[in-house]
């Protein structure tokens, strides 16, 4: 009999007891794998703890713990795992959030991919729904020399890393402090897999009912108060400063074009202006980057 690959999934809980049960039933019925589901919850106040121990009784396969410090982000909560996680008996490592719906080939299909052509890193675009309607949100676009300082490789919960890969990223998290500051494991493991020279592979395809609800996190950033809250953000130089602190993990930060993109003050906004269609894939953003770049320039000069 052919040996199934082993695949680690981590999973990031908080207050879900709302979607929680269906999401691990979408992981728990993965197609041509072998699974193993860790499930970090930070402590909340209703019954997700419960529900993950119950499934836990009745699955072998499944292990959680509760963090006893205050709920922190979730990128803090999947870095947690990633830097306590044993990686020796897995081959494949990915990540899930609380609250979507896996169809059952997603793993082994982006396993398949990997081991076909030789990636270290695999994401996709999904299917995002809220109620009735569907969205897809695409991430497939072509890469771009420096998007990886300006936006992840697609949602977390698509991403599969090869063991190669994932074990210099554990050992990196470990590293450093300065992991606690990053506020999207997704993005950061993005740009680390690209500074690093991995191989990445961004699917046209959706293995995911990616749910939206009033808790996400991030989400796919629809509507007037999700692009509200994000432009907020962006707007307050944030968004910037996680570029930098991503750069200065990664140790690019003294390269010279990165130096004069995000670290030479005044003129790294330019900088960003004339090499804009290089900092993000998708060309509605490279607009959407312009005019705030523009708007950033004015209000912190």
């Amino acid at each position: 009999m052919k040996k199934l690959e082993h695949v680690v999934v981590l999973m990031a809980a908080y207050n879900g007891e709302k979607y929680i049960g269906e999401q691990i039933d979408s992981i728990i019925l993965q197609k041509k794998v072998k699974l193993t589901l860790i499930v970090s919850i930070d402590q909340s106040i209703d019954k997700t703890a419960e529900i993950v121990q119950l499934y836990s009784k009745r699955n072998k396969n499944i292990f959680f713990y509760i963090n006893d410090n205050e709920k922190s982000s979730s990128a803090q909560n999947f870095f947690r795992l990633i830097k306590n996680l044993d990686i020796n008996k897995f081959d494949y490592f990915s990540f899930s959030d609380q609250d979507d719906i896996w169809l059952e080939n997603k793993l082994i299909s982006a396993i398949n991919i990997i081991k076909k052509n030789n990636y270290d890193m695999y994401s996709s675009d999904v299917l995002a729904f809220y109620r009735n309607k569907f969205t897809n949100i695409i991430k497939s676009q072509p890469k771009k020399k420096y998007d990886y300082l300006f936006e992840g490789g697609g949602p977390g919960n698509t991403i599969v890393l090869n063991k190669k890969c994932f074990k210099e990223l554990q050992q990196l998290c470990k590293k450093t402090n300065k992991i606690e500051n990053i506020w999207s494991h997704d993005w950061f493991i993005y740009a680390f897999v690209r500074t690093k020279n991995y191989k990445n592979f961004i699917d046209n395809k959706s293995y995911i009912y990616y749910r939206q609800h009033s808790e996400n996190v991030l989400g796919a950033n629809r509507g007037i108060l999700k692009t509200y809250q994000r432009l907020k953000f962006v707007l307050s130089g944030k968004a910037l400063q996680q570029s930098r602190l991503i750069a200065s993990i990664l140790e690019i930060h003294n390269e010279k074009e990165i130096k004069n993109l995000l670290f030479n003050h005044k003129f790294s906004l330019i900088n960003i202006l004339f090499n804009i269609n290089n900092c993000r894939r998708k060309t509605s953003d490279q607009f959407k980057m312009f005019f705030i770049i523009i708007l950033l320039f004015f209000t912190k000069n």
